[in-house]
Formats: C-alpha cells, structure tokens, sequence
C-alpha cells in the first residue's frame, strides 16, 4: 500500500522533471531564509522581492517594496474577489505606484510580477506548508510557488483507504478556503488526487467541473491506463509501489509542463460576473486545444487565403 506521504513524493519528482524545484514546508516556514512572513500566510515575500527586482530593473527598489505590499494587503475578505483582483494584476501587471524620478519626470510603471518567458520566473513546489491561525492548524500537501506567489494547492489522499476518494480530497480543500479564504488569493488552479484518479479545477469549482487532463500535447485523447496494467499478471496493485498514480502522468505534464501552466493563467482562466458576484473558470483540455488550434489556423490564414474556423464552445 502506498502513503500519502509517498504520493507526495511522487508527484513532487514529477514537478521536478517538469522545471519546479523541490522543497519541504520546513525550508519555507517563518524565520528561514527568504520564507513565509506568519503561520497565517503562505506568500514567500523575499521570493517575490527578488522576482520584482528581476522583472522591473529600472524601477527603484523602494517603489517595488511598496507594490508588493499593496498587493498583498487584502481589499476584500471574500476571496473569490481578492481571486479576480489578483488575476488581473499577475496577467496585466500593476499601475498601483507612481513616483518621480532623478530627472524630474513623474513615472507611473507598469509591474510586473510574472513573466511570459519561462525562464525569467522561479518555479518552486513545496510540500507539507503548515497554516496556522489561533483557532485551527492544518497542513497543504503540495503548494506550487511562482515568484514567491502560491498559485496551486494541491490535495492528494492516500489510495485504498474507504474515505480516500476525489469527493473527500476535494470536501478538504473546501474546508481550507473556509478557514483560510485568504491563502488562496493568489491560486490560479486547485488539484485533487486520490491515488488512481487526478483532477484539475479552481478553488471555487464544483467536484463535477473538474477535469482530468486527458489528452497528449497534439490535443489527440489518452487511452486509459489501469494500475493492474503496471504489474505483473495476479499481482494486486495496492500491494505495489507505482510511480505516481496513472492520471498523474498525465495531468502534471499536462497542467504543470512551465509554459503551458503561464499560458493557462493568462489566457485561459475567466471570471463572469453575475447577480450573484463572480465565477472563475479555468479551460479544460479539449476548450485549450481548441483555441489554440484556432488562434494557429488564423495566423496561417492571415499569412495565406484569409480562411479560418470557427470554435463552437459551452
């Protein structure tokens, strides 16, 4: 039988091969280098600071200190609407700060706290983050940093226990966003295991809107895979070490392949507002393939007959 603790592992080894360094809670607590701030954030300040310095050279230090604390102080306890500010900011920078520079001239920048080059941005995946507030204590199995910016949390339940299932590991991120609204202020997606199965969604999608990502990187759909087809013949599965669960394969180079994951976060995350106040959606795999595929047939129409397609979606 495999361990939660073992899962973990496993798909941390899978983010690693995809770009996203590794690290345990403990690297990342309040007091050590370049760590979280309290028990009640999960923000790596110092991180973020120096992504800041690294994206906006000509604007002073001074300035970009105060930007990121003006972003970070919540404009709103509920935490779909702290969600939708962020987004905006992470995708379209910050106009927050104005100044007037050595010559004179008042400056209002544009900053930036994500870049769409790869390598201009530090991937960090960190498991066991511990939160704390002075009524409850509870542990994130994997969080996924950009820049310092906890933009994943991950839910991963041990297989083979009965209260092991996709339904439980989601009820868990539900109890977290209850007590702790604001740690997912910057979370782009949400992902919940259970051994066998790996789904995508955002912190505020119902269990039946997450997705599986099932297809390769042509858009073409996976076959399916059953964990007794990774052992040997009467051999039981549970009684096996595998590496990751089968969806996992799938879904983390799928979702967490660098590029891929910025692109989702700029292009293909929407809020719609409504009586109700907003809903954040994230694109599943097929909506993904689509739109990129169409933007690609418009390019090449534009550069040849004009002719393009059209995508018809839900």
């Amino acid at each position: 039988m495999v361990s939660e603790a073992e899962w973990e592992e496993q798909m941390l080894d899978e983010l690693s091969f995809h770009g996203w360094l590794p690290r345990q809670g403990k690297d990342v607590a309040p007091g050590t280098e370049n760590g979280r701030e309290s028990w009640d954030d999960i923000v790596l300040p110092g991180r973020a600071l120096a992504a800041l310095r690294k994206l906006n050279p000509t604007v002073p230090g001074e300035y970009l200190i105060q930007a990121l604390a003006e972003i970070r102080a919540p404009k709103s306890q509920d935490p779909l609407a702290e969600n939708f500010r962020l987004h905006q900011i992470l995708v379209d920078g910050y106009r927050g700060i104005t100044y007037v520079d050595s010559d004179g001239v008042e400056q209002n920048p544009t900053i930036r706290f994500v870049s769409h080059i790869v390598d201009d941005n530090e991937f960090l995946a960190v498991n066991q983050v511990t939160i704390r507030s002075a009524e409850v204590e509870r542990r994130f199995d994997i969080v996924l940093y950009v820049n310092g910016l906890p933009v994943v949390i991950a839910e991963l339940k041990r297989a083979g226990t009965e209260a092991a299932d996709i339904a439980s590991a989601h009820a868990q991120l539900a109890t977290y966003l209850r007590e702790f609204p604001m740690a997912f202020r910057f979370v782009v997606l949400t992902v919940i295991s259970d051994g066998i199965h790996a789904r995508y969604g955002t912190p505020f999608t119902p269990l039946n809107h997450y997705s599986p990502w099932n297809v390769d990187d042509d858009g073409k759909p996976l076959g399916r895979l059953d964990p007794a087809d990774l052992v040997e013949p009467g051999v039981d599965p549970d009684d096996v070490w595998l590496p990751v669960t089968v969806e996992m394969f799938d879904l983390v180079p799928g979702i967490f392949n660098q590029e891929r994951f910025l692109q989702l976060q700029r292009d293909f995350v929407a809020f719609d507002e409504g009586a109700d106040g907003y809903a954040k959606r994230i694109a599943k795999p097929h909506q993904y393939f689509a739109v990129t595929k169409a933007v690609g047939s418009t390019v090449d129409a534009l550069e040849s007959n004009g002719k393009a397609g059209v995508v018809w979606h839900t």
